[in-house]
């Protein structure tokens, strides 16, 4: 697998489990799911800092130009499964929470009931994203075949 192939799949795996989630937030905010008045933007407050900062990191990663190292072997296809498999746990988790929201607390529930499952899962999740963070930076940074990289010349031009 190429380096350009596996940062593609871990972008699309962060956006895959990104996306639904910011709209399903995005339309219980707007139907004060979280409360009404200032608790109306707590799902807001929980949900962008735990996809957006990632998120973010992976659209700056991959706006820089292609160049040959792209096109290279993976030097740790199995560093590439685990960060693939840390991204889908923590989605899993992610999704649980606004599952277990979603199946015990009614809509006439309040804002508390949501804070109790919001704070929980944001200790679990910001601890993961802190992981995913250096897994996926240490992959989009260095993580080539250093024998197959160009080899650069001795020599000097003058």
């Amino acid at each position: 697998m190429t380096i350009n192939r596996a940062r593609n799949v871990l972008a699309i795996a962060w956006g895959a489990g990104s996306l639904p989630l910011l709209i399903l937030v995005s339309i219980q905010t707007y139907n004060d799911m979280y409360g009404v008045g200032e608790d109306s933007d707590k799902g807001l407050l929980w949900i962008f800092p735990l996809v957006l900062p990632v998120f973010g990191m992976i659209v700056g990663a991959m706006s820089v130009s292609q160049t040959q190292v792209d096109n290279l072997t993976l030097s740790s296809v199995n560093f590439f499964w685990l960060t693939l498999l840390l991204i889908v746990v923590y989605f899993v988790i992610l999704y649980s929470a606004m599952l277990i929201g979603l199946h015990n607390l009614s809509p006439s529930s309040t804002s508390r009931d949501w804070t109790n499952i919001i704070s929980k899962s944001s200790w679990i999740l910001g601890t993961l994203q802190w992981v995913i963070t250096i897994a996926l930076t240490k992959f989009f940074i260095e993580n080539i075949r250093p024998e197959s990289a160009p080899k650069r010349s001795s020599r000097r031009s003058e």
